[in-house]
């Protein structure tokens, strides 16, 4: 499995099986967008769940829950390789600041000795929302895609005898 930061990687365990699936039916067009489907569920339960967990979270701290972190969850399916990426947009009320959120900072100060903050006040530690999330969720959400890719390869083999 490969693991970037903040992006979630979903790797299948039966993957030889898979692939043979779906060369079994890939010359139907529903295939390509069954694949999608599947992998676009499994990419929006794991961004509610970690959305519930952030909301958790942030209502312990004290400033409650803020907007542009819940709003900055994105996911991407990939063109080329059959694949999902889960995490946050960047940019303009984007979620650039997620992996401060996540792993919390110590105290920071400029080189002139200004204080510029820290996350989470006392202990330094960050909430760990999307880390607890990747940890306990992601099993899940490759089930829900498992399921769903055997369900549109069902309803192909159905339709066609």
């Amino acid at each position: 499995m490969k693991v970037s930061d903040l992006d979630v990687e979903l790797e299948l365990l039966n993957l030889p099986k898979v692939i043979k699936v779906l060369q079994e039916v890939q010359h139907f067009p529903e295939v390509e967008k069954g694949t999608k489907d599947a992998l676009r569920d499994g990419a929006r339960y794991l961004l509610r769940k970690g959305r519930t967990r952030l909301r958790q979270r942030m209502k312990s701290g004290t400033k409650g829950v803020t907007g542009n972190l819940l709003r900055s969850f994105k996911y991407t399916i990939k063109k080329k390789n059959r694949g999902v990426l889960a995490g946050f947009k960047g940019g303009k009320g984007g979620g650039n600041h997620s992996w401060l959120i996540d792993k919390g900072t110590k105290d920071r100060y400029t080189r002139k000795g200004y204080f510029r903050g820290r996350v989470h006040r006392k202990t330094g530690i960050g909430n760990k929302f999307w880390t607890d999330t990747r940890k306990s969720e992601s099993n899940n959400a490759m089930r829900i895609v498992l399921v769903k890719l055997q369900e549109t390869v069902n309803n192909i083999r159905n339709r066609n005898k």
